[in-house]
């Protein structure tokens, strides 16, 4: 075996090179060396993503404390776990919408997910023209807003940062925490947008008619904003009641800015149609 690295030729101590990180591996590697680091690297890297996964939505706050204290090693990065539940998201909202838009509807309403619906009249063709308006919408929020999120999410952090001030942290970190926060309450989002719609109606008569789909819908609500108030408390400290308007607060920016950017997407692709 050689006595210095291969790659920047600093003195090897181990099965690492300490100076650029490369392995120490034979020039002339058996097939079944080869097969078997392959296989180890892709089993490595699914443990890695599934381990965070877990812990990420078992452990709120446990992720970031890592972070912060630099064990880094052994999880994938915050912006992965954003990324991964960011796909997930956007796959389920436009499969749900399809979805809305292929099957017969009930009235003169469908509901695409996510806070969005489209609706017609009795005029001749305009059920035509609105399901092929609420098809081109559905193009734009898949395409366009996975996009606009990679500004929302820096700008959560910033407010992230303001309610944190005397933490004494720098933004970078504060952008980690609101990525791991984030990718659960994509997920979250992502489930309620799998869930079957409630019927349009008064609360009392809404709830009568689906009690469970409607106690179902709000433990996931729920269970997103407990997570948040615990993540918030286990990394910044504090009392539970500051970290529950912390959690307030950084909900409804995200729901103004989600708001915003959906609608400033649709103003700037129909200029450019």
């Amino acid at each position: 075996m050689p006595s210095e690295c291969l790659n920047c030729r600093s003195p090897l101590a181990g099965p690492f090179c300490a100076s650029c990180g490369q392995r120490d591996r034979p020039l002339n590697p058996s097939l079944f060396s080869v097969v078997g680091d392959a296989i180890g690297e892709a089993l490595d890297i699914d443990g890695k993503l599934l381990r965070s996964i877990r812990l990420l939505f078992t452990r709120p706050g446990f992720l970031t404390n890592e972070l912060f204290a630099g064990r880094r090693a052994s999880y994938v990065s915050p912006f992965r776990l954003y990324l991964v539940c960011s796909v997930i998201l956007f796959a389920v909202s436009a499969v749900v919408a399809n979805r809305a838009l292929v099957l017969p509807p009930e009235g003169n309403r469908i509901d695409l997910g996510g806070g969005m619906s489209i609706w017609w009249d009795d005029r001749p063709g305009d059920r035509e023209r609105t399901i092929a308006q609420g098809e081109e919408l559905v193009s734009v929020r898949t395409t366009w807003l996975p996009r606009a999120m990679f500004v929302v999410v820096p700008l959560l952090a910033l407010g992230v940062m303001l309610l944190a001030w005397r933490s004494g942290r720098r933004y970078p970190q504060h952008l980690q925490f609101t990525a791991h926060v984030q990718a659960v309450g994509f997920a979250g989002l992502a489930l309620l947008m799998a869930l079957p719609q409630l019927p349009s109606g008064s609360f009392a008569e809404v709830w009568k008619a689906t009690w469970p789909l409607a106690s179902l819908r709000s433990a996931v609500s729920i269970a997103v904003v407990v997570y948040m108030v615990r993540a918030f408390k286990n990394v910044y400290g504090g009392g539970w009641f500051w970290n529950g308007v912390r959690t307030v607060v950084v909900v409804l920016m995200f729901g103004v800015l989600w708001n915003v950017a959906g609608s400033l997407i649709l103003r700037y692709t129909r200029l450019l149609a």
